[in-house]
């Protein structure tokens, strides 16, 4: 999951995409 979330991080600072949008709550949580 982390290492997905990394990949994703870095492509979620030029696009985010509908799921990145709906997980990023859930994602800073766990980065807080």
């Amino acid at each position: 999951m982390e290492e997905d979330f990394r990949q994703a991080d870095s492509d979620a600072g030029d696009i985010l995409t509908s799921d990145q949008i709906e997980a990023q709550p859930e994602m800073l949580a766990a980065l807080a």
